[in-house]
C-alpha cells in the first residue's frame, strides 16, 4: 500500500481543528492507520492508559485517543541528524522538514526550516495569527504555545547540538533546537503527564 501524499499545516489544526485528513475530536483509529504504510506503525493499543485510551505511534509521531476512539491530540518528533551507522558523523546539510509519518508539515505554509531553531522560530510566530507565549521548562527547555479555547498548539525546544559540514575536523551549531510538537483538543478529557 502507498499513502498519497498530503501536506498538512499545523496552524490549520490550531485554527480549525483540522489539516487534510486529519481532524481532532473526530478522525478515529482507522482514519490515523491509513496514513501509513502498515510496517510504519510501531505501536497501535492502549499502551500508554493514564495519557488515553489508545495509541498510536510511527517513527515521528504519537497519537492519543480517548475513550471514544476519536483523536485528541498528537504529537510530532522532528529528527536531527546526529552520528551515522558505524560511527560515522551525519553533517547538516542546512536543510529541514518536518513530518508527520511521510507527509510534509508546514506551519501557515512556512517550511519546517523556519522553526528549527527558536531565534528563526520567534520570527516566524510575529508574522502568524494568533496569540502566543513564551515560557521556560524544567530542563533547559522553552516552549512556545499558540492557545485558544478549543485548541492548543506547542512547540518545545531544547539546547542541543547538531554537527555541521566544515573544512575542520569538527563543527557544531549549537542553539536551541525544535525537539518536539503538540497539538491537543482542550475539551478532551486527555491528561498529559509528559510534556516532552
Amino acid at each position: 500500500m502507498s499513502v498519497e501524499p498530503v501536506c498538512f499545516d499545523l496552524m490549520d489544526f490550531y485554527r480549525a481543528g483540522f489539516s487534510g485528513p486529519i481532524e481532532l475530536g473526530k478522525t478515529d483509529r482507522d482514519g490515523i492507520r491509513a496514513l501509513f504504510d502498515e510496517g510504519d506503525i510501531e505501536v497501535d493499543g492502549a499502551v500508554h492508559a493514564p495519557y488515553s485510551s489508545w495509541s498510536i505511534y510511527a517513527p515521528n509521531c504519537e497519537f492519543f485517543f480517548n475513550s471514544d476512539f476519536r483523536l485528541k491530540a498528537f504529537k510530532l518528533i522532528p529528527f536531527l541528524p546526529k552520528i551515522g551507522s558505524g560511527g560515522g558523523r551525519l553533517h547538516w546539510n542546512g536543510k529541514f522538514e518536518i513530518y508527520l509519518g511521510e507527509q510534509t508539515v508546514k506551519a501557515s505554509g512556512r517550511d519546517g526550516i523556519d522553526l528549527l531553531t527558536l531565534p528563526d522560530a520567534l520570527n516566524a510566530f510575529r508574522r502568524m495569527d494568533g496569540d502566543w507565549s513564551l515560557s521556560g521548562g524544567d530542563e533547559r527547555d522553552i516552549y512556545v504555545e499558540f492557545q485558544n479555547p478549543e485548541r492548543s498548539l506547542t512547540f518545545r525546544y531544547e539546547i542541543n547540538s547538531v554537527p555541521v559540514a566544515s573544512e575542520r575536523a569538527s563543527a557544531f551549531e549549537i542553539d536551541y533546537f525544535l525537539s518536539s510538537i503538540w497539538v491537543r483538543d482542550q475539551n478532551a478529557d486527555f491528561e498529559e503527564k509528559d510534556a516532552g
